[in-house]
């Protein structure tokens, strides 16, 4: 079966304060600035760069190599990945797929990760909805759906729900672990462990980016994105409703999610799925695996490819429903000072990419998109 490359060309809107104009693509500083060029248009741009490299080598390729770039990305896939799925499968079918969310540099200690996306949570919108008694807003009562919602909510915000570790992120502290010098590495083993998992998140992990990511990757989450109430300023309206943003590990099912979610949302919070996608996960020791890991430590000694989860979003989701193996992988590297940045960036103000890093990437990807396409990782 096929290797697919697959990438989106939309984007989400901005926000004032760019160094840059985001529309531009300014190079500057050693930068590509603009809106997408992180998430994902150097995607777009490096797997188009690796199909033109492979077609001027003139290889007796073993497999096809399929690249496929959409659109309606960032609002779900419905007009674009889930699309072609839906009615071209065989266009997109494939054994192995590479994305976005993964294959980018990042610094514990002194070591240098480049974290790969075995697998991806599911996302579930989550509607919570109060239900009470219309009335004067001049005569408080104790039955204001508002008021009701909002306490739910504030215990959904401020709670982490129970803690589940799922193989790729078992696999992930273990090579942290093993990498970490003595006494950090100690540390790490702990975090399986959920109340000092808990403690080690909220208070010990001294970058709150990476308390964050730690705590997305260890459970079920859900974050209030939405409110609505009421048409009139001096009435209480009888039902108050939330937009629930929920993410599911690999293993956990909608059922699971909702259980959670009402344990702690207490009664008189009605819970209902919207819309939901799966988790998918792929083989953490498979011929993918084992060609990024050659591909990394050619081109960057010293420094280890280790399997990681994602805990947003991708086309990916749309791919895995017909089999195939979906890899978070678009190799980039980024200095020290740069690469916990990341997650600032992706969607944020000033996003970009560094023109050597992606350089870099490109090398790696066509090492490992070669690799595979000629069966060299099948041995």
């Amino acid at each position: 079966l096929p290797l697919l490359l697959h990438a989106h060309l939309d984007v989400v809107p901005v926000e004032p304060g760019w160094a840059h104009p985001p529309f531009a693509a300014e190079m500057a500083d050693g930068y590509v600035w603009g809106r997408g060029t992180l998430d994902a248009k150097n995607q777009v741009a490096a797997a188009a760069a690796v199909l033109k490299l492979l077609k001027g080598e003139g290889l007796r390729l073993k497999r096809d190599v399929i690249l496929s770039v959409t659109a309606d990305e960032e609002c779900g896939g419905r007009m674009g990945a889930r699309f072609l799925v839906d009615h071209h499968p065989d266009a997109v079918r494939a054994e192995i797929a590479f994305g976005e969310l993964g294959g980018v540099n990042t610094y514990l200690a002194d070591t240098c990760f480049y974290l790969i996306g075995v697998a991806e949570k599911g996302c579930a919108h989550v509607r919570a909805t109060c239900r009470g008694v219309a009335g004067h807003g001049s005569v408080p009562s104790g039955e204001n759906p508002v008021v009701s919602l909002a306490r739910a909510l504030d215990r959904i915000g401020g709670r982490r729900l129970p803690q589940h570790v799922v193989p790729a992120v078992d696999r992930f502290l273990t090579a942290i672990q093993q990498a970490l010098p003595f006494p950090k590495s100690l540390y790490v083993p702990l975090m399986r462990i959920p109340r000092i998992a808990d403690f080690l998140i909220a208070r010990d992990i001294p970058r709150r980016d990476q308390a964050r990511i730690f705590a997305s990757m260890l459970a079920n989450t859900a974050t209030p994105t939405g409110l609505a109430a009421g048409s009139k300023h001096n009435v209480v309206p009888a039902v108050a409703t939330a937009d629930l943003d929920c993410r599911t590990l690999p293993g956990q099912t909608e059922a699971d999610l909702l259980r959670e979610l009402a344990a702690v949302a207490g009664a008189g919070v009605e819970l209902s799925i919207v819309d939901a996608a799966s988790p998918v996960d792929a083989p953490i020791d498979g011929v993918a695996m084992r060609a990024i890991r050659r591909a990394i430590a050619s081109h960057h000694p010293g420094a280890r490819a280790i399997p990681s989860l994602n805990p947003g979003s991708t086309d990916g989701k749309h791919y895995a429903r017909l089999g195939t193996h979906c890899y978070g992988f678009t190799p980039l590297r980024f200095d020290r000072g740069e690469a916990a940045q990341l997650g600032r960036l992706i969607h944020g103000t000033d996003e970009r990419v560094p023109v050597d890093g992606f350089r870099w990437g490109l090398r790696v990807l066509h090492d490992v998109v070669r690799s595979l396409a000629l069966g060299e990782s099948e041995a």
